[in-house]
């Protein structure tokens, strides 16, 4: 079995396969298909980013794991199919009388003995074995000694979970490196974010150099977490499907050997924990990016709260410097208006006061006082009149 992330058309190789041996093709639209290619029996999937390829073929190939299967492909077919990110090549043997030392002396000869995983699956004493390791020929390599109750059914469950276990694992291996990459680009962003929220600190600090800097970390992270979201999400989907796969095989430990669970616990948990580790990480650092533009901009409220205040003490100075002004205006103008009523009301009453044989002079000196008081009073009833239109 082979797991390929196909290019835009993921039935074009499938077309090409199956043109090779002259089989059918399947309706358009289709999610699997099953057909007979001659020399083995070819069951294709499409998954959401991958399509797998299972070649099945009765009989033993000798020797064990000689991946002659595989040659059943045409020559650069895979590699025009896409990117293979796994290839697998299960061996399934009856169990029949053999001891289990015997059993074991043969696992041990086809794996490598230091990462060799061995588990009794089931109620029944199949056993399923692993190293995880790829071979010379790029292929992981799983045996499976079946019970001889074990019928078809069943043991086509069984290597369909086996084989589900591996491309899962594979596709969520794929945000690991993902993970390390935004790791060291994380370290870079929080270094620089821990400057700029010192900087924020600093009075001398351009606001505007500030907000600058971190809009660029802000833009950063932004396009670190959409370039790595898709990943992150997709490996937690597929560690979630290896691990309720693992639970289904009912394992149970054989001559105390490693179990297949135990070594994803030791090699896959650690990775996807890193990869759970790195995705929180970069929530962190997005959530300290906002305090910190929360920080900046309380720091220019306040300042610009500062100005406006400043610029409402400078207006009231203004407008108490243009009132003590005003009212000097008033006061001469009490006076002008009162010495040119002063001379109109001499123009007027002369003649009379020339008949009553009184001077112009004392005439004059005798209006002022009215006229003066008279002004003041109109000036009075009319700041009255205005600050009664203004309360409206």
């Amino acid at each position: 079995m082979v797991a390929i992330i196909a290019d835009e058309d993921v039935f074009a190789a499938l077309f090409a396969l199956l043109d090779y041996y002259k089989a059918p093709r399947p309706a358009e639209g289709v999610n699997q298909h099953n057909v007979d290619l001659g020399p083995a029996r070819l069951k294709w999937e499409r998954h959401s980013e991958f399509v797998t390829y299972t070649l099945i073929r009765k009989g033993l190939a000798e020797p064990a794991f000689s991946g002659a299967l595989h040659e059943y492909f045409p020559t650069d077919w895979l590699a025009q199919a896409g990117d293979v990110i796994t290839s697998v090549l299960v061996r399934i043997e009856g169990r029949d009388a053999r001891a289990d030392d015997g059993l074991l002396a043969c696992l041990d000869n086809w794996f490598q003995a230091e990462s060799l995983s061995v588990s009794a699956v089931g109620e029944l004493s199949s056993l399923v074995a692993s190293d995880f390791r790829l071979d010379a020929r790029g292929h992981i390599r799983i045996a499976i000694v079946a019970d001889a109750q074990l019928n078809p059914l069943q043991l086509g469950r069984l290597v369909q979970r086996l084989l589900e276990i591996e491309v899962y694992k594979s596709m969520a291996m794929l945000s690991l490196p993902v993970a390390r990459d935004a790791a060291g680009r994380l370290l870079d962003l929080e270094s620089r974010l821990t400057s700029i929220v010192q900087e924020i600190s600093d009075a001398e600090r351009s606001d505007q150099e500030t907000l600058d800097s971190l809009l660029a970390i802000s833009t950063e992270i932004q396009n670190l977490s959409t370039s790595t979201s898709f990943r992150f999400s997709a490996a937690i989907a597929y560690e979630s499907i290896v691990n309720q796969r693992l639970m289904w095989l009912e394992e149970s430990r054989f001559h105390g050997r490693q179990q297949l669970s135990e070594f994803m616990r030791r090699r896959f948990d650690p990775a996807m924990r890193t990869c759970q580790a790195t995705d929180k990480r970069l929530s962190e650092v997005s959530k300290r990016a906002t305090r910190a533009s929360t920080l900046l901009r309380t720091r220019v409220d306040v300042a610009a709260e500062r100005q406006s205040q400043a610029l409402l003490d400078s207006m009231n100075a203004r407008a108490e410097q243009q009132l003590r002004l005003q009212e000097t205006v008033e006061g001469l103008s009490v006076v002008a208006i009162s010495y040119y009523a002063v001379s109109l009301l001499g123009y007027v009453i002369a003649p009379l006061a020339d008949a009553m044989s009184i001077k112009k002079s004392w005439l004059l000196a005798g209006l002022s006082p009215v006229v003066i008081i008279g002004v003041l009073l109109m000036l009075r009833a009319t700041h009255r009149r205005l600050h009664r239109q203004a309360a409206r």
